[in-house]
Order: structure tokens, then C-alpha cells, then sequence
């Protein structure tokens, strides 16, 4: 009984992740390397080094496109646009610092 009370809470889970969106570190952390494309750090050197005011712009264009049509999971509704790409550079800002992918 245990185990179908488990399995039915990790489906539940899983189905509430879906509707959500893809998650966004991952997501930034795909961006930032699509908008690097060939661009490969050298050994040692932090991807985070790479990423200019340009890069930062493209992904944080695909990133409000993500949340605006729901593909990037954002829990809150009711923001401005102005509000919402606010939100987008402080969550470039937030996964540059803490994902060690990018340090």
C-alpha cells in the first residue's frame, strides 16, 4: 500500500513538474550556451567569462519568450512586461553566480 501511495506522489510530482516548464537553470544554463555557440573556453578559464552584454541580451530575449509562452517554468503571474524582463536579468544574474557549470 506504501509503495502505491509513493508511485502515485512521484507521478503527481512528475505531472506538476510538466505543467511547470523546463526548469530555469537548466534553461539558462542551455541558452547561455547556445548564444556562445563555437565559442569554448580555454582550459581553466570560466565559461562565465565568455558571456558579454550581447550574450546576456540573447538569452534573456529567449528566456522572456520562454516564460511569456509558458515553455520555462515561472510560478507567478500578473507582472508588467517591463517587470518581467527585469526578473529574466536577475535570473541570468542569479545562475552565472551559482551554477558551477559556468565557474
Amino acid at each position: 500500500m506504501e509503495t502505491e501511495t509513493l508511485a502515485t506522489s512521484q507521478e503527481a510530482q512528475a505531472a506538476e513538474a510538466k505543467n511547470e516548464g523546463a526548469s530555469q537553470k537548466d534553461t539558462v544554463y542551455a541558452l547561455a550556451l547556445a548564444a556562445l555557440g563555437e565559442a569554448k573556453p580555454a582550459e581553466g578559464q570560466p565559461l562565465k567569462s565568455l558571456i558579454t552584454k550581447e550574450v546576456r541580451k540573447q538569452i534573456r530575449v529567449k528566456l522572456y519568450e520562454g516564460i511569456e509562452n509558458g515553455t520555462i517554468g515561472y510560478a507567478r503571474s500578473g507582472k508588467t512586461d517591463g517587470e518581467l524582463k527585469k526578473y529574466c536579468s536577475s535570473l541570468i544574474n542569479n545562475w552565472l553566480k551559482k551554477d558551477a557549470r559556468f565557474n
